[in-house]
């Protein structure tokens, strides 16, 4: 572990990276404490896009697993490290990059939180309805990797209904951008419908 550790903060910095047992316990489980598994080796935590691929890219070739999470406020044990190794926290990376109100589009970084996030749009009299019961504290990113929606995705959809494109970081660390800002009306893979809903299993979500 100490050599993970050592490595991790070579990388990315002492500020980043969380390897004290006691610290890591929160990292366990999720919010139902029910899925509890054994405490990570370490936590690292990204600045950006840039950032994930480099710790994506040395736990490929290091074989060292590495479990994605955003606010941890899921219910079915997703984020938690069943396997050890790294646990991503995404919170740090939780820019708002751009809206644009005439086309109604924004780009974010997958550590915004929701309800914040659409306080702020509707000052704008713009309306982002995905309404998981954790909207206070869950993020954009976690929202995508598990297509999050409340009460409203009965009339509104949930959240993989209002994305058109995606920043993934792949396991070896390559960046990929699916989609964009329009709706895919053409032939080949809808690479952004795969990763909406992947639990964090096929990349990591850095922008959408």
């Amino acid at each position: 572990m100490q050599g993970l550790v050592k490595d991790l903060t070579a990388l990315l910095g002492h500020s980043q990276v969380l390897s004290h047992p006691e610290e890591m316990l929160a990292y366990a489980n999720d919010a139902t404490h029910y899925f509890k598994s054994r405490v990570p080796d370490a936590v690292v935590f990204p600045h950006t896009t840039e950032d994930v691929s480099k710790i994506m890219k040395y736990s490929f070739e290091q074989v060292v697993p590495v479990t994605p999470r955003g606010a941890g406020s899921g219910l079915a044990g997703g984020c938690t490290p069943v396997h050890g190794g790294i646990v991503m926290d995404l919170k740090r990376m939780n820019k708002i990059i751009e809206i644009e109100q005439n086309n109604m589009t924004t780009i974010v970084e997958g550590g915004v939180v929701l309800k914040p996030f659409q306080d702020m749009l509707e000052k704008r009299r713009l309306f982002y309805p995905p309404d998981p019961q954790s909207a206070s504290v869950c993020t954009i990113g976690g929202n995508i990797a598990t297509r999050a929606g409340g009460p409203r995705g009965v009339k509104y959809g949930t959240t993989g209904n209002y994305v058109t494109g995606l920043e993934v970081v792949l396991p070896d660390g390559t960046v990929i951008n699916p989609g964009g800002k329009f709706v895919k009306q053409s032939v080949g893979y809808d690479l952004t419908r795969l990763m909406t809903g992947s639990e964090g299993t096929l990349g990591v979500i850095t922008r959408a």
